[in-house]
């Protein structure tokens, strides 16, 4: 195992845009980071440039303090697994996972012991002897893992494994990925947009948007203290939402709901300015009575998903993209956004119904609309 040090790295385009720009993270030792972020954010280049597989134009990486900028990739002692797993068609699971033991002239002895224990940790001892077209898409998984895992590597590059299979097989993937990470506490870094994959495996999680790290943090604390707009709404589904409050004395105006504020909020030097409120779907609660914290609303549309609801209502308030600080292009009135709320799915509500929402003042997040960062804590 080893520790990954990313100081400043950056790719440029030969027209000089950046694919990756001035990125810095320190992946510790058995440390399980996500990079996660919207197609083009230039996480996959981030990986490649770790493997070598592409260079840099500037900064450094080190491995165990040892700078690998210059070492081709095989001298790297990282193993990558791919999106499109890469076996050899006309070679057993065997002979997969041997291939680079031949490659790089290993006793046979020592090989035969590495491939018996990657083949009984990823459950492989019975598919030895069929070939990648017998087995299923996440047996070829398991295989493109062990082929990885025998090598025995300082560290993991996993770019979207589970991107090639179906809903189900990703859930099932996605525990066993789990549960290795568990058992091997190899340093590992891997790749995803799937926000779910990259909750609920990562020990720690970075944000990247337009080539740029926006956060690196623990899954539960990009929920609950998203750094800026885009973190906020890209975190969580459904996504935040998001609309153009004034901070009014200890409470902040939204539309015609005014909405206290939690004892350790500080928005004095916003008083009486706009501001960008969030709520979290999952942070709405029904009311018996409209208080301080609550929203007298009319609900438009009511999805039920059997164990949950979702109902969608509007806000007399200008809403926000979740790119950054610009507002919703105007469609219909301006200053009218819908919000969407999670309830549990025993509720009776339908359409057309006048119910009251109560938000938590501690569940509010506020952000400054010019920069996009949060505010107030």
């Amino acid at each position: 195992m080893a520790s990954i040090s990313i100081v400043g790295a950056t790719k440029r385009y030969p027209d000089g845009s950046p694919a990756v720009n001035n990125a810095s993270i320190e992946i510790a030792d058995g440390e399980f980071l996500v990079l996660v972020g919207p197609s083009g954010c230039g996480k996959s280049t981030l990986l490649r440039m770790i493997a070598g597989l592409e260079t840099m134009s500037e900064g450094e990486i080190r491995v165990d303090g040892k700078l690998i900028n210059n070492l081709h990739p095989k001298d790297r002692d990282i193993a990558m697994i791919f999106q499109s797993y890469a076996l050899f068609p006309h070679m057993t699971v065997e002979k997969n996972l041997s291939f680079g033991f031949k490659v790089r002239g290993t006793p046979k002895i020592e090989a035969d012991r590495r491939i018996a224990e990657a083949a009984k940790t990823l459950g492989l001892t019975p598919l030895m002897q069929r070939r990648p077209s017998q087995l299923s898409g996440g047996q070829r998984q398991r295989v493109a893992i062990g082929r990885a895992l025998v090598r025995d590597p300082s560290a993991f590059l996993m770019d979207e494994p589970l991107a090639n299979l179906d809903t189900k097989l990703r859930v099932q993937m996605r525990t066993e990925f789990a549960r290795l990470r568990e058992q091997l506490r190899t340093t590992t870094i891997y790749v995803t947009h799937d926000q779910v994959e990259a909750m609920t495996l990562g020990h720690r999680v970075c944000v990247l948007r337009e080539g740029v790290v926006q956060q690196i943090d623990t899954p539960d604390r990009l929920f609950a203290r998203p750094q800026n707009l885009f973190v906020a709404a890209f975190i969580g589904s459904p996504e935040m939402n998001l609309a153009i409050g004034t901070v009014d004395g200890r409470h902040v105006r939204l539309g015609t709901h005014r909405l206290a504020l939690a004892d350790d909020v500080d928005l004095a030097r916003h008083q009486g300015q706009q501001i960008v409120v969030g709520i979290r779907p999952t942070d709405f609660q029904p009311s018996e009575s409209a208080d301080s914290a609550a929203l007298t609303v009319d609900l438009e549309l009511v999805e039920r998903l059997g164990s949950e609801i979702l109902v969608v209502f509007p806000v007399a308030a200008k809403g926000m993209n979740a790119d950054a600080s610009e507002s919703e292009p105007e469609v219909g009135d301006p200053n009218r956004t819908t919000f969407t709320a999670r309830l549990d799915g025993s509720s009776k509500v339908k359409g057309g119904d006048r119910v009251s929402l109560r938000v938590d003042p501690n569940a509010l997040h506020f952000f400054d609309p010019a920069s996009g960062l949060a505010i107030g804590r």
